[in-house]
Order: C-alpha cells, then structure tokens, then sequence
C-alpha cells in the first residue's frame, strides 16, 4: 500500500508530535512519502503535489476541513478531524461541518473522537452524542490518541510526588477540572502530600514549540514525562467535551494511577473504571483520591493494568497497524 501525507511536520511542537510519529509508525508498515518535504510551485494545487510526489499514492492523509477534493483522481483521501464541537474558522457548527463533508466528500474519516459532548459555540442548538456516526457519510475510523513506548514509560526512581495535576482548567470548559485544581491546594496541605500543579504553556498549540518551552521552564516533553512517572497518581478531568484525552494513554504509558471521569468512548477505548483508571466525579473526587493515596497496593495495581492497557492497545504501532488494516479494507 501507498500512502502520502499532506500534514505538516509536528515533531518540535508540545503534544502534536505524537501525529508525526505516528505517521512514522505507519511509514514501517507501508511505502509512505511526505508533500511537506517538497516546496509547492506556483499556482500548483494539493492535487498537483501529490500527482508529483506520490503519482501511485492509494490513500493521501490529510489534515484541514477547509480542503475540498478532487473529484477527478484515482487516490482517495482520508480527512483528520480533531474537533468535531465546531469549526471556528469557517463558523460551521457540527450540523454544518457535516453538511459540508456530506456534499464534498473524503473517502475516509479519521476521528479523534466519535462522539460529541459538547459544542463550543452558546447559539448551536443541543445535539445527539451520536451525530456524526449517524449522519457523516463514508468509512469512519476512530484514531484515538497514543503515544510512543519508548518516551512514555515508567521511571526506575523512587515516587518523587504524591498527586500530579499538569493541565489546563478553564471554569466555563473545564468545571470539574477546575474544581480539582481548586480543591487540591488545601486537600494535599491537610494530608501533607507532595504535590505538584502546573498549566499547559501559553499560546496556539502549533506555536509551542519543546525546546523553547523547556528554556522557559515549563513542564513538557522529558519533563513531563518524567514528572507523570514519579507521580502516584495523575489527576485532571476531562472538562465538557468528554474525548479520550492523551493524558490517559501518558499517565498510563507512565505506570501512574490515572484519575479523571471517564470519556464517553470508554468503551471503545478499553477504559474500565476502577480497574485501569479510577472514576472519579464532581461528589466524591476528593474521598477516592485519599483512599488511594494510602492504599497502595490498589494504586499500583490499577496503575499495572493502566500500563497493559495501554502496551496492548495504545501505543503508536497498535494504531499504525489499525490504520493500515483500515485503509485496506477501504480501498
């Protein structure tokens, strides 16, 4: 199989490196080529590119809803969709965002989750979670965030921290997340925890790039890593839109006891509360967070079945290998 990918290079950026190495994983399984390495000539469109880069291609991966395809090809293309709550740059809602791929449509669509929680903006109307399965037409494959063994793994050290909280609390997106970091302050004092809280690092995700932030002291990359592998328990929530963050498969890749409520693709996800996650909500976050800091035997194990998980379904090379499978089927 042939496959050529029109995405930008995210290797240098804070979390979105994960899609390029991914995208190398899928390059041990089949002859990729990536467009980004060659310079777009003048007046030459996506179509033209990858007729020069990839004439053969049999799948082209691309990323950007603004992109409409050709229809007169021989390749299909498969479309990356990150948000499915709206699309701010063309002020679509999910109904339009639907509408649109609906009359132009990719041959494939890899969603980064199914289904939808919430919508960012006040004036859409309510909406089923299934909306998209239902009424987005095409082959639909769920890509569900992973991570790399070989950077995310457990640490030899000793626990350095009790509790880790490294995420970004909005009060409107986040509530319960924002009630966590609100309340853990005074909770790890009265049980004299080490604990260690942080925000994601400012700007546009497409604009952080590692070693900058590293220089300015923010918690990311090794860093980061190693701050979730010393921690006993990983903390945050999910806030409204209820996907299956990346912050799962880490802290599990990390061999940390992960604590959040749960996405609403548990299911499809292999998340199963209390057993390789624990559940936790708004009413009793605070109780299972002090059971498990001094029930140790249970943390661990649940933070070993965290670490199974995650080596049996999670990692960039299971879901290479899913992807490929997928676009052979679809061919």
């Amino acid at each position: 199989m042939k496959i050529l990918f029109t995405t930008y290079d995210y290797s240098a950026l804070v979390r979105l490196d994960a899609l390029t190495r991914l995208e190398d994983e899928v390059g041990k399984l089949a002859e990729c080529k990536w467009s980004r390495k060659h310079k777009i000539k003048e007046e030459e469109s996506r179509h033209h590119v990858a007729m020069r880069v990839m004439p053969d291609a049999d799948w082209v991966y691309h990323s950007g809803l603004g992109y409409r395809p050709p229809k007169n090809r021989k390749y299909k293309i498969s479309l990356l969709m990150t948000d499915l709550h709206c699309s701010r740059s063309l002020k679509l809602s999910p109904q339009g965002i639907v509408k649109r791929l609906n009359k132009n449509p990719f041959d494939a669509y890899l969603m980064q989750y199914t289904k939808l929680a919430y919508q960012a903006m006040p004036e859409m109307k309510p909406i089923e979670h299934d909306y998209y399965l239902k009424h987005l037409k095409g082959p639909k494959f769920h890509l569900a965030p992973s991570v790399s063994p070989e950077i995310y793994k457990p640490s030899d050290k000793p626990k350095l921290y009790g509790v880790a909280f490294l995420a970004h609390a909005s009060k409107g997106t986040h509530p319960f997340r924002y009630e966590i970091k609100c309340g853990l302050p005074q909770l790890a004092k009265e049980n004299k925890w080490r604990v260690i809280m942080r925000d994601r690092p400012p700007g546009k995700s497409g604009k952080r790039y590692k070693n900058k932030m590293l220089r300015e002291g923010y918690i990311v990359g090794p860093k980061y890593v190693e701050t979730v592998s010393r921690s006993k328990i990983f903390i945050f929530g999910l806030g409204r839109f209820k996907y299956p963050a990346a912050r799962f498969m880490e802290g599990m890749a990390c061999r940390t006891c992960v604590m959040s409520d749960p996405p609403l693709t548990a299911e499809e996800v292999h998340f199963i509360p209390d057993w390789n996650f624990v559940n936790i909500n708004s009413s009793n976050w605070k109780q299972k967070l002090k059971y498990y800091m001094t029930h140790k035997e249970e943390r661990e194990e649940i933070a070993r079945n965290g670490y199974e998980t995650f080596l049996k379904y999670h990692t960039h090379k299971v879901r290479a290998e899913q992807l490929v499978k997928f676009y052979g089927e679809h061919l």
